[in-house]
């Protein structure tokens, strides 16, 4: 048996030659011979009949069909297809950036909230406005011990002034020394590693281990000076790890505030007085401060 999709050809062979109408009928009652009248007429009534049944069967199939490769069309022009597709997605990756990281190239802004989180050592605190989706979300620390309002009191590895005991936290994929976070009520609260009563550094930590967002940036902004994206945003970052020098555990108030945003839709805030920039621990970077362009 073939396939329906050849039925149109099928039909075509079958009905070749062949126009409705009296020519038709005088063709079939010359081979009959002309004598057998209710022979032929019924033989008129067969050819009919089978016209019928190939309209019949073959429209709907047709217009299925036609139907199908509408709507195929129609779904690959509302998506997209092709280069120009995936190029249409790669500029609008590229060029997105958060409206906080914009703003920030103007007056600072701050998206540093009060909440913090302390897991084993190491203090993080809350980001204001910054969500990610979950499916970032890396290898679980484990849960909240205890909440309470002052962490300094408290031995607990795991503790927060702002989460409840018993809820998960985890690193980011990838960054687990600069971010963490946790599901609560069904949002995402995230960390970012700073300063907390004199603890920054834990071991042998460096400016790459609590900025862990190399290969990560996508934008930076300096307040009042500007912003930088992609490959140079990168760049600049690279520099910025490799030039600065610790100046200490203490906690850096400044005019200005650099802004790092990310590639899953994260950013982290660092304080900026100078050619110091301040976060987890203070840092001396008048080679990066010098190299951010003006605009």
């Amino acid at each position: 048996m073939k396939r329906l999709e050849q039925l149109k050809e099928i039909a075509d062979e079958s009905m070749a030659g062949l126009e409705a109408g009296p020519a038709l009928r005088q063709r079939i009652l010359s081979r009959a011979g002309g004598t057998h009248t209710v022979r032929t007429g019924r033989c008129w009534i067969a050819v009919a009949a089978c016209c019928a049944l190939v309209l019949a069967v073959g429209l709907p199939v047709g217009l299925n069909m036609i139907h199908s490769r509408s709507n195929s069309t129609m779904t690959v022009g509302s998506l997209g297809s092709g280069s120009a597709g995936r190029e249409l997605a790669t500029v609008d990756t590229d060029k997105a950036t958060l409206t906080v990281t914009r703003k920030n190239a103007g007056s600072a802004q701050s998206i540093l909230g009060d909440g913090l989180i302390r897991v084993n050592g190491r203090y993080y605190r809350q980001l204001k406005g910054i969500r990610i989706d979950s499916s970032f979300f890396g290898s679980s620390l484990g849960s909240v011990q205890e909440k309470c309002s002052d962490l300094t009191v408290t031995t607990t590895p795991i503790a927060s002034t702002v989460i409840s005991a018993g809820t998960e936290v985890y690193g980011v994929s990838g960054m687990s020394g600069t971010l963490v976070a946790c599901t609560v009520d069904g949002q995402v609260q995230l960390f970012q590693r700073v300063t907390h009563a004199g603890n920054a550094l834990v071991g042998g930590e460096g400016l790459a281990d609590v900025l862990q967002l190399r290969g990560h940036v996508r934008a930076m902004s300096l307040s009042g000076v500007g912003i930088v994206e992609g490959s140079e945003a990168e760049r600049l970052f690279g520099l910025l790890l490799s030039s600065a020098s610790y100046d200490g555990s203490s906690n850096l108030s400044g005019k200005q505030v650099l802004i790092i945003e990310l590639d899953n839709g994260a950013a982290v805030q660092l304080n900026v007085s100078g050619y110091r920039i301040g976060g987890c621990g203070v840092w001396e970077c008048a080679d990066f401060i010098d190299s951010f362009p003006r605009q």
